[in-house]
């Protein structure tokens, strides 16, 4: 099956029942993780910026949980980066990322425009084209994982789920669809991942960024701008990443964290409230310090003091002064 006709042809009923429930339970993840974010820094910071330099032409979104127009490659960034800025939405084992948080929010500024403009989308044609942007951006995702050399950020990856599901609510055509799909990978973000890791701040998994470049590719084709093709869907070596395209989902191997951190910070967690639950006797008073054995990259989570949520959230040890007269700092 050729990728434009996965993308127009999928219905939401043709999905297995089980993965028609991780589609629902990742969308209404996506949504619950954007309205507890709306009222953090990152998230007002973000929707003002989008206020202030996308506003509304002929077309127009409203910024989730928020209510002002802006124009849908505003009503994107300001999105994904809110989805982003708490670190609770679902991921991905096999490309060590995350498509929803950049899909979901994107896809509802174009539905929400496309309304703006008297067009109707029904509820089963959007988690249609849901499914469809968590599939192929997951897709893409293992495909750049599988060429790439340099650990990437969900949002280099994630926007080619945009322009799939974005094809489809916009009705393009297949040759505008591989044009937007060739714009969005080349001109998406590069996120060197852990740099982030090192380096804590609000620009995060890059959600943002993926959602801003895959609304501006579609935009670019319906404008007639060509792009080369997509690599990391029509090379050679990776189609074995596309080529059981809606036979085996890929979005089947999703998972739901516990805890609003990073995935990396996660066993660590896990064993603590195991051992909590073992030993009801253990009490913030009773311990002096805590040891972690865990892998590199959780200790690439660096033990420092927080300043700030986007750091605590990637942070699996920081330095911390016992209440006691005399204490020093420990870990």
């Amino acid at each position: 099956m050729s990728l434009y006709s996965f993308i127009n042809g999928l219905t939401f009923s043709d999905v297995p029942a089980h993965t028609q429930q991780l589609i629902t339970t990742s969308l209404m993840d996506i949504i619950g993780v954007m309205a507890g974010a709306t009222g953090n820094t990152t998230s007002e910071n973000i929707r003002n910026y989008a206020a202030d330099h996308y506003p509304a032409t002929r077309l127009s979104s409203r910024l989730l949980f928020d209510g002002r127009a802006v124009h849908p490659m505003g009503a994107a960034w300001a999105g994904g980066f809110t989805a982003d800025s708490l670190d609770a939405h679902e991921g991905h084992f096999t490309s060590k990322g995350h498509a929803g948080a950049t899909v979901v929010p994107a896809l509802l500024a174009i539905a929400d425009a496309c309304h703006a403009q008297g067009k109707a989308i029904t509820g089963a044609e959007f988690l249609a084209a849901v499914t469809v942007a968590y599939e192929t951006g997951l897709r893409a995702g293992v495909a750049l994982m599988d060429t790439a050399a340099e650990y990437h950020a969900s949002g280099a990856f994630s926007g080619l789920g945009v322009v799939c599901g974005g094809a489809r609510l916009l009705k393009m055509s297949e040759e505008q669809f591989m044009h937007a799909l060739g714009i969005a990978e080349y001109f998406g973000p590069r996120c060197p991942m852990m740099r982030l890791v090192d380096f804590p701040s609000m620009l995060r998994d890059a959600h943002g960024a993926g959602a801003y470049a895959g609304v501006n590719a579609l935009f670019m084709a319906e404008a007639g701008i060509t792009g080369a093709p997509a690599e990391t869907v029509e090379q050679d070596k990776i189609k074995h990443c596309w080529d059981d395209l809606g036979q085996r989902w890929e979005i089947d191997a999703q998972y739901f964290k516990p805890w609003p951190v990073c995935r990396w910070a996660q066993p660590a967690l896990t064993a603590v409230t195991a051992m909590l639950g073992e030993h009801p006797q253990i009490s913030a008073d009773t311990v002096t310090d805590i040891q972690v054995e865990t892998f590199h990259e959780s200790m690439r989570l660096q033990g420092h003091f927080p300043a700030n949520a986007d750091e605590a959230q990637y942070g699996l040890a920081f330095r911390w002064r016992h209440s006691s007269p005399g204490a020093s700092w420990s870990e």
